[in-house]
């Protein structure tokens, strides 16, 4: 196996190879997806190798539950090792492979999401990875935004715009819903509200992972005052361009949830609803009719029945399997791309930067 040769310069008509892996706020595992790009005809065009979803071992997912409450030393012997994590899953991807791609480009666990306060941090070591995987791999993407003073969130925009050019907007129900909205010629993104991590945390309560295709919220009614107060939180009273940190969910989200006096389906029925509001309240900012929805919440039969029912002429396009699984890691290796060849990769118009700029530490094996 020999390293790819390349030309420092992004050809026109040429396939490079890289691989995206994405950590999502869900914790539910890593989502690696072995890519190829070109940019054919003005156009860019992307083919899905391989994906290798991994889920996360329990000792794993516990040590990420906790990160937010360890000491410093703790904290950087647990980047260290989930970046030796990463790497080797990288490297079970590319052992057998003729060639090896330009690079991982890796979004790991986010625990901290401060841009206010100047930093955003994700554990996976950079250095671990290159070492463990044996090809470069590129990290924190979001620090450089942030340091410009933007939102460092979301990063799929940038991705949204030139590979799936055909929709008036890309919807990501992940961990968190986001939205990208491609209108005037000018992107405008920003997170929109929770979404999995408050479904799969109400569903543990049910003694489920998840709420498969939302029987748990067909079951149960939309409580007013829940939605009200969940709809009136702090968060949505903010201007956009913004991002919204875990801390948001866990400070304030779960503990309404917690103290209003309703069973378990009555509180995922309402909080579906506060998503689909949100989610209409978004699109309300452009003339948005397409939509492409990506994301574990694409499964949600329920949530996309309710959206798909509306009234507003919007179309929800839900694409292929591969492409709900993988869109985000897809995405983050076409960033990783542009970083390689020190390209623009966020732009200041929907991250609220004073300048575009292009994130991502490069770390050679």
């Amino acid at each position: 196996m020999q390293p790819r040769n390349f030309d420092m310069e992004l050809a026109e008509g040429k396939w490079y190879h890289a691989i995206g892996v994405m950590s999502g706020s869900s914790m539910d595992g890593l989502d690696i997806a072995l890519c190829k790009f070109a940019k054919i005809d003005n156009k860019w065009e992307y083919e899905v190798l391989a994906s290798h979803p991994k889920e996360f071992p329990g000792n794993v997912r516990e040590a990420l539950v906790k990160s937010t409450d360890l000491s410093a030393k703790d904290f950087f012997q647990l980047d260290a090792a989930f970046g030796d994590w990463i790497g080797h899953n990288v490297k079970m991807v590319v052992q057998d492979l003729n060639e090896l791609p330009l690079f991982a480009a890796v979004h790991g666990h986010t625990v901290f999401h401060y841009p206010q306060s100047g930093y955003s941090t994700q554990l996976g070591d950079g250095a671990h990875i290159a070492a463990k995987s044996g090809i470069p791999a590129i990290t924190s993407f979001r620090q450089l935004n942030i340091a410009y003073k933007g939102q460092g969130a979301p990063l799929v925009p940038f991705g949204d715009l030139h590979l799936f050019p055909e929709y008036d907007a890309c919807l990501n129900l992940g961990g968190i819903a986001n939205i990208s909205l491609h209108a005037a010629n000018q992107l405008k993104a920003w997170d929109i509200s929770p979404c999995n991590q408050v479904f799969n945390y109400l569903a543990q309560k049910m003694g489920q992972a998840f709420d498969r295709d939302g029987v748990i919220a067909i079951s149960g009614k939309v409580e007013p005052d829940l939605l009200t107060q969940l709809n009136r939180l702090e968060f949505y009273q903010e201007a956009i361009p913004k991002s919204m940190g875990n801390h948001f969910i866990k400070d304030q989200v779960i503990p309404l949830l917690e103290k209003y006096d309703c069973s378990v389906p009555n509180k995922m029925k309402t909080f579906q609803k506060h998503v689909e509001d949100k989610i209409f309240e978004a699109l309300t900012h452009s003339d948005a009719k397409k939509v492409l929805v990506t994301g574990g919440g694409a499964f949600n039969t329920a949530l996309i029945k309710d959206l798909q029912d509306n009234e507003l002429g919007i179309a929800f396009h839900i694409p292929s399997k591969e492409v709900v699984e993988n869109k985000e890691a897809i995405i983050f290796a076409f960033l990783g791309l542009f970083r390689w060849f020190g390209l623009p990769n966020i732009l200041a118009s929907y991250s609220g930067a004073t300048k575009d700029c292009s994130g991502g530490t490069i770390h050679l094996p």
